[in-house]
């Protein structure tokens, strides 16, 4: 929560509380700004989950072959998906 609001994420004011349990809104909107620290022009698309996992493999992510998937990112607040993101 303080790199966000020290990088002035602006879409809504995040707390540890949301953070523990995201929804979908939440989740993808700060991955959005977490993207664009790394490539400024980044624009998250309809297909969010798709943007997710294409750069996730970019970044070469250890898990993104094995364990993550579209499903992974359906519900990002269930408990079952953060072992796996975490």
């Amino acid at each position: 929560c303080l790199y966000l609001r020290e990088h002035n994420f602006s879409e809504r004011h995040i707390t540890p509380s949301i953070l523990l349990n995201p929804a979908a809104k939440d989740f993808f909107g700060v991955l959005e700004f977490l993207f664009q620290q790394i490539f400024p022009t980044f624009v998250m698309s309809v297909k969010a989950d798709e943007d997710t996992l294409n750069i996730f493999k970019v970044l070469k992510y250890q898990f993104i072959n094995h364990q993550f998937s579209k499903k992974s990112l359906i519900s990002p607040g269930s408990p079952h998906v953060w072992v796996i993101i975490g």
